[in-house]
């Protein structure tokens, strides 16, 4: 009888995707230069939530670089599970983990992964009363049709329907 092994010739890995809420964002210098650690948490079940861990160099190391992965916001990553653990050691002593950690390689965030902001990111903030502010001069020529449209059609009048002859 063969093995797995043995009959596969085929990289045999799945693509999981996992939505959670950031939980810690660290960029890390390595020996082979800067990296984004990122920890996700989501949940699997009821009460039942998983860290999810992924690390990048490139496009989630930029979104994080101009602000657009702050601790607390949705995403959805994309990528194959590298390692599955409960427990760490510290001082040589096996220690429970909080939360069952899935570590991530070939993460990626896929075009719409970017979800909610924390509540604390989209708060707008408010000017002091007595801060002059400056107000753009009112454009009234403009109508939707000139202004956004590319299409002179779009300008024309709708046909009217005429009442219909009498029999």
């Amino acid at each position: 009888m063969a093995t797995a092994t043995q009959m596969t010739s085929y990289a045999n890995v799945n693509q999981l995707t996992f939505t959670g809420r950031i939980s810690a964002t660290k960029v890390v210098s390595g020996k082979n230069g800067d990296f984004l650690a990122v920890t996700l948490i989501t949940n699997i079940a009821n009460d039942k939530s998983v860290n999810v861990t992924f690390n990048d160099s490139e496009g989630i190391m930029k979104l994080e670089a101009n602000g657009k992965l702050p601790v607390g916001r949705m995403i959805t990553v994309t990528g194959t599970i590298d390692n599955v653990s409960e427990v760490y050691l510290k001082d040589g002593q096996p220690v429970l983990r909080k939360r069952p950690e899935l570590k991530l390689v070939g993460a990626t965030i896929l075009r719409g992964g970017l979800g909610a902001l924390p509540k604390s990111a989209t708060q707008a903030t408010r000017t002091v009363p007595g801060t002059v502010v400056k107000v753009g001069t009112p454009v009234s020529d403009l109508t939707p049709e000139s202004a956004y449209s590319d299409n002179s059609a779009d300008a024309a009048t709708a046909p009217v329907d005429e009442a219909p002859a009498p029999f």
